[in-house]
C-alpha cells in the first residue's frame, strides 16, 4: 500500500487544484446490501471528473458558508480521519487496519456510474432497490461543496494533464502509448 501511495503522490505532485478524469471499481460490502441481496457481488463503476489537491478552508463556497451562517462558523475536524499527505490523502485513525483516501472535490460534470450484480449490468433503479440507503446515498442530501474521499486501493486509472495512469505492481505508472492510454480508460 505504500508503494501505491508514494506514487500517487508522485503524479500529484504540483497538481493542486487541477482537474482529473479518475475510474473507481468498488464492490459493495456486505452491509450495504438489503435482505436477499447480502450474499450477491454487486460492483459499482464509476467515472468522475474531480478536482485534486484543494484545501477546504480555501474554497469559495466554504468561505460564504462561513460567513452566511449555512456551515459551521468554524472547521470541525476531521471525525475519524487525519492528514497523512496535505491535501491529498486522508488516512482513518483505526489502529489495527488503516484505510487511506483520496480527498477530491466533484467538478463540473460530474460523475457517471454503472452498476452490476454477478456480472450482469444492473440499472440504477435495480441497484438502489438491492443496497441498503448507507450504501446508495439515498436519503441523504449531497453537498457538491464537500469533498469525496475515494479509496486509494479502488482506483482503477487516473487522467490528469492529458496523461493516463494506471495501477501496474502496486504502483500508478504512466501509460506512453496514446493507443493504451484510450485502451486503459475504456476497460477499467
Amino acid at each position: 500500500m505504500l508503494q501505491l501511495i508514494t506514487s500517487l503522490l508522485a503524479v500529484l505532485n504540483g497538481r493542486r487544484g487541477q482537474i482529473a478524469t479518475i475510474s473507481i471499481t468498488k464492490v459493495l460490502p456486505r452491509d450495504h446490501k438489503r435482505g436477499t441481496f447480502k450474499s450477491e457481488e454487486i460492483i459499482k463503476h464509476t467515472v468522475a471528473n474531480v478536482i485534486v489537491g484543494v484545501n477546504y478552508e480555501n474554497k469559495q463556497a466554504t468561505r460564504e458558508g462561513r460567513a452566511n451562517g449555512t456551515k459551521p462558523a468554524e472547521n470541525q475536524g476531521l471525525n475519524g480521519m487525519e492528514w497523512e499527505h496535505f491535501p491529498f490523502i486522508k488516512r482513518s485513525k483505526r489502529v489495527d487496519n488503516p484505510k487511506r483516501y483520496l480527498t477530491v472535490y466533484t467538478a463540473k460534470n460530474g460523475s457517471e456510474s454503472t452498476y452490476e450484480m454477478n456480472g450482469v449490468e444492473l440499472t440504477r433503479d435495480e441497484f438502489v432497490a438491492c443496497t441498503t440507503k448507507k450504501g446508495n446515498g439515498e436519503g441523504r442530501e449531497f453537498d457538491p461543496t464537500a469533498p469525496w474521499l475515494i479509496s486509494v486501493q479502488d482506483i482503477n486509472w487516473l487522467k490528469i494533464g492529458g496523461q493516463v495512469y494506471t495501477v501496474n505492481n502496486g504502483q500508478f505508472q504512466a501509460v506512453e502509448d496514446e493507443g493504451e492510454q484510450e485502451q486503459a480508460t475504456v476497460t477499467a
